[in-house]
């Protein structure tokens, strides 16, 4: 006996137990049953003519004759989630329950017809939302396609028919029914489901049609409310589910004119996540991954080869990509982002800069998006990781959207290893970690007055970037950024790699009591603190991973140093690894006070070098008229 008799033969009966097995996480009693559905001519779902002639019973074989003119869309196009193992992941669902993906943490829950599909047994956003996407249906789906096996595609189908009657039939309440990303989603399945049965890859029953035609133009309608459109990346899928079901079903009763529209709300939903120089602009590498990668699967269903604008900025975005990680080829931890390994290719570069034990001036490349707000010097990228350097400038506040109170942060990576980090994004459960992770104090960045910066898209300023400079072998990064205590900052990066790294900031304007520069050091690192320099200037020693020695000194007097490495009240020196999980960290704090509202701190990279390091520093400090 298929999954699809068991289903379908109880599915009528069951509806009366919905506060079985999942009602104490759903609605409570028992919801009356829909009354059984007659199979109805498709047309209540269609315009009034079907490729020029009146919609009528034979419309399917109309509708089946046009899709073969249309691009196969394939399911990862449509956002399925293709299992290593589609089989073993749909035994697993049958066995165990649903797991929505990425959330291990959760355990399965049963999917047992019919659902409660308000269901909340996690107190979970995502889970719900992952519910409502049919995220469920990804290993059944692929199952079938691996195996023709069509219990699996039937399981799906009775997923779909039982969402449908709890939701139109029955109307009961569900608070992520109609979740703006879920209903992207779940559109872009249903118009796969649609498309394989009009090209006669799935057998579907009278009644079977009829909800999915009648889900198709439910969605389509929502889907085309101006109101209704995310202006987040929520949106994106909002919008390829509309153009899915329009291109497999152009002829629903809400389709004439959808394209047009969602070609104008691309454009418009895309210029404001994207500068016109490509990057994307909510503040996160790993964001511009996965917008640039989302949106370049949603390209090949070939259903945008007229959407010009989309398509010279994604080919753009996808070319910045290479700017985003560190040589390692993990992300740079800015924003909410986490330094885990990116799908990237590098370019080959000069070959003249392989394996050189100490690269020359010209195996290093600078690279600035004035308009996003970010500046980037690395080496070369022939340059083997282990041997790389590279300075990542964050100098942006485009809105609140994925922002740290991270103003004027760096990353800096040296000698092949990550050395003065982000925090990370920690998690989205809004609890003290993740206010950690938010605030200032969390970023290589100057905190003042001991509060965070704002990160409310009412005081956002743009791009903070000022300028790109490069001298001989140093390399000038500037930015500049007003504050809401009315202060405005100024910091200078200037950067030799492999031997120096200068960090000065100045303040003017505002009321400051206090002001501290906040550094972070990557897990691998240990750092030390001496008893003083030779002017007593706090001094520490830091060792990185590969066994190399470093010296930070802050060169203005004045300030006072603390070291902290995991501490939890207040909360500082930790680092994210992954979502959600966060390990110790040494941090360096050096908080001034005095006139000029001043700090300098030196990175002494290469030991040998300390003096011409602390020339060449003297030199900028005089020139920012903080030495006489």
């Amino acid at each position: 006996m298929t999954i699809r008799s068991i289903c379908s033969g109880l599915w009528m009966s069951l509806l009366v137990m919905l506060a079985g097995c999942n009602a104490s996480d759903g609605p409570s009693g028992s919801p009356p049953a829909p009354e059984p559905l007659e199979p109805v001519a498709l047309c209540q779902w269609l315009t009034e003519e079907i490729a020029g002639e009146p919609c009528s019973a034979r419309s399917w074989e109309a509708l089946a004759r046009g899709i073969a003119a249309e691009p196969r869309a394939d399911a990862v196009s449509l956002n399925f989630n293709q299992p290593a193992d589609a089989v073993q992941a749909a035994e697993f669902l049958r066995e165990h329950g649903f797991q929505a993906p990425g959330r291990e943490d959760l355990s399965p829950w049963p999917i047992d017809l019919p659902l409660a599909w308000d269901a909340d047994p996690y107190h979970d956003r995502n889970w719900r939302f992952q519910l409502h996407a049919w995220r469920m249906l990804d290993p059944l789906v692929f199952a079938w396609m691996q195996t023709g096996d069509a219990q699996y595609i039937e399981w799906a189908l009775a997923i779909v028919e039982d969402w449908h009657a709890y939701h139109i039939e029955l109307a009961l309440p569900s608070a992520f029914g109609w979740y703006d990303m879920a209903v992207g989603i779940r559109a872009m399945k249903v118009a796969f489901l649609l498309d394989r049965a009009l090209r006669q890859e799935l057998e579907l029953s009278d009644r079977q049609r009829n909800v999915l035609f009648e889900l198709a133009e439910r969605h389509v309608s929502k889907l085309r409310e101006p109101a209704f459109l995310s202006i987040g990346n929520h949106g994106l899928f909002q919008l390829h589910g509309l153009v899915a079901l329009c291109r497999t079903v152009p002829y629903l009763k809400s389709c004439p004119g959808a394209l047009d529209y969602a070609e104008s709300s691309w454009q418009d939903l895309l210029g404001t996540q994207f500068s016109d120089e490509g990057i994307h602009l909510e503040h996160s590498p790993g964001y511009h991954f996965f917008i640039t990668d989302t949106v370049g699967q949603m390209l090949r269903s070939g259903w945008y080869e007229n959407f010009e604008y989309l398509q010279r900025l994604m080919a753009q975005a996808q070319d910045n990509k290479v700017w985003m990680v560190s040589p390692d080829k993990t992300y740079v931890a800015i924003g909410d982002s986490s330094a885990v390994a990116a799908r990237v290719t590098f370019p080959p570069g000069d070959a003249n800069c392989a394996d050189l034990p100490d690269p020359r001036p010209q195996c290093y490349l600078s690279k600035s998006f004035p308009k996003s707000g970010y500046a980037m010097v690395r080496s070369d990228w022939a340059v083997p990781p282990a041997s790389s350097s590279m300075l990542f400038f964050m100098a942006a506040f485009h809105s609140g959207i994925h922002k740290h109170a991270d103003d004027l942060s760096f990353e800096l990576f040296e000698f092949g290893e990550r050395l003065l980090t982000d925090t990370g994004e920690s998690s989205y459960e809004m609890d003290e970690w993740r206010q950690f992770a938010l605030s200032t104090k969390a970023h290589n960045a100057l905190e003042i007055n001991e509060t965070s910066y704002s990160t409310q898209s009412a005081d956002a300023y743009g791009s903070a970037l000022r300028g790109v400079e490069r001298r001989d072998s140093t390399f000038v990064l500037e930015g500049e950024a007003p504050h809401g205590s009315g202060t405005l900052q100024r910091r200078r990066l200037a950067y030799a790699p492999r031997h120096w790294l200068l960090v000065v900031d100045r303040l003017a304007g505002g009321s400051v009591t206090t002001a501290t520069q906040w550094f972070h050091f990557a897990p691998q690192v240990h750092v030390a603190q001496r008893a003083s320099g030779p002017n007593e200037l706090p001094i520490l020693d830091a060792r990185l991973g590969g066994g190399r020695q470093i010296s930070i000194e802050q060169l203005l007097p004045g300030c006072a140093g603390i070291l902290v490495k995991g501490r939890s009240s207040p909360i500082q020196g930790w680092s994210t690894m992954s979502y959600g999980q966060l390990e110790p960290r040494f941090t360096v704090g050096f908080t001034c006070s005095g006139e000029p509202r001043a700090h300098a701190t030196l990175f002494v990279l290469d030991p040998e070098r300390r003096e011409q390091a602390l020339a060449e520093a003297d030199a900028i400090l005089r020139e920012l008229g903080l030495r006489a």
